[in-house]
Formats: structure tokens, C-alpha cells, sequence
């Protein structure tokens, strides 16, 4: 990749590809960024949501436990 004629990394095309995911499944902005510095695989977010998990519900199941 060309950084010089790309105006976006290949990590940043994934990230707002992801925001765009969870968007799709019905996330607020802060839940989506939450979701994103967590790391939290897709599968599972869709997973949950699929079968009718809250999206509160979502987060708190996905959020990481403290160190």
C-alpha cells in the first residue's frame, strides 16, 4: 500500500468497516467505541444480539474483567 496516495491504513478501513458493523446492530456511539477499544470480536457481539441480548446487556457480558 501506497501511504502517499491511500488516505487511510489498512487498520483504519477496518475499524470504520466495524463501526459500521456494530452500527448495523444497533449500538449508540459510546457502546461502539467501548466495543472497539476493547477489542471485542464481531461473532460474538452478533451472536448475542442475534438472539435478542440487550445491548447493555451485550456490553456488560463483553466487557473485559479488571487485571
Amino acid at each position: 500500500m501506497d501511504t502517499a496516495t491511500e488516505p487511510y491504513t489498512e487498520e483504519q478501513l477496518v475499524a470504520f468497516w466495524r463501526y459500521e458493523q456494530l452500527e448495523r446492530m444497533g449500538f449508540k456511539h459510546m457502546q461502539i467505541c467501548s466495543l472497539q477499544v476493547w477489542g471485542v470480536d464481531l461473532h460474538d457481539v452478533e451472536f448475542l444480539i442475534s438472539r435478542g441480548c440487550k445491548h447493555h446487556l451485550a456490553l456488560a457480558i463483553l466487557e473485559p474483567l479488571p487485571a
